[in-house]
């Protein structure tokens, strides 16, 4: 069995240790010795990824639209032109 190599770690603002670690060409990122997410295991980026784009949907021609509205800023006609 090869070791796992302990590659880089840094301190999380709650004070946690975040760790990177290299184990025979896989790689792993663990948050205070739990495993987090690598190569093997990638569902939290599957639900990160599930989360972000919640707000897209596919139009019955194949077309992905966003359902967020995005308004543009309203205008004071009192002074618009002046």
């Amino acid at each position: 069995m090869k070791p796992t190599v302990l590659l880089d770690q840094v301190t999380t603002p709650n004070g946690r240790p975040m760790t990177l670690h290299e184990r025979d060409g896989v790689f792993m990122i663990r948050i205070a010795g739990m495993e987090l997410m690598s190569i093997r295991q990638h569902h939290s980026e599957e639900r990160l990824a599930e989360l972000a784009c919640s707000h897209v949907r596919t139009t019955s021609d194949g077309r992905s639209v966003s359902t967020r509205c995005v308004t543009a800023p309203a205008v004071d006609s009192g002074t618009a032109g002046s």
